[in-house]
């Protein structure tokens, strides 16, 4: 089975730039087989939650990945409980203090937002414990919905092949930017990763 990974990735506290570009390296170097397909530009967001603390940079990447499910082989929600493991011993190896309160500074942060079975050509839902796709969180948050449309534009994405309706997700974002909350977080474009991720420039 082929699979279009949306993860969003997010860091605040250190060297924000090398963070992402570790994170990357990681993410390539830990997965056997996968590749990242598109990365999103990089955006400055303010942070929520109302605690304290640094502006955020944020992104959004598409990683392809095949899974074995011919006989014998592991479960989809199996799958993707082990690179839900992975991408937590990624952010682990890059220093993330797993024990602070939800919305605390962190180093990084991995969450995944979508996936979408490149052969069925259909999104992937799971509720298991610990992990619901696609993330709960997607449309209440102005530092997700951009990258994620903004990866629109780095693709040759083809109708149907994406596990989000765009006018969807524009929509969320114009009723996200009238709210209370939405008002309040802000985001402005950063910077850009360079053709191998090694780099990013402003």
């Amino acid at each position: 089975m082929n699979l279009d990974i949306y993860l969003g990735l997010g860091t605040n506290l250190g060297n924000q730039e090398k963070n992402l570009i570790d994170v990357l390296r990681l993410i390539k170097a830990n997965i056997s087989g996968a590749n990242i397909k598109a990365v999103s530009d990089i955006f400055l967001t303010s942070p929520i939650g109302g605690i304290p603390q640094p502006d955020y940079l944020n992104c959004a990447i598409i990683l392809s990945e095949t899974i074995n499910d011919s006989e014998g082989g592991e479960s989809l929600s199996g799958a993707v409980l082990k690179l839900f493991s992975v991408f937590k011993e990624i952010e682990k190896a890059l220093g993330r203090d797993t024990e602070i309160p939800r919305n605390s500074p962190r180093i990084i942060d991995i969450d995944i937002l979508y996936i979408f079975d490149c052969l069925n050509k259909k999104p992937v839902a799971l509720d298991i414990p610990g992990l619901k796709i696609p993330h709960p969180g997607i449309h209440n948050r102005k530092f997700v919905l951009i990258p994620l449309l903004d990866l629109i534009g780095k693709v040759p994405f083809i109708e149907n092949k994406i596990p989000f309706n765009e006018i969807e997700l524009k929509k969320s974002l114009v009723e996200l930017g009238e709210s209370e909350s939405g008002m309040s977080q802000k985001v402005s474009l950063y910077g850009r990763f360079n053709d191998d991720f090694t780099l990013i420039s402003r």
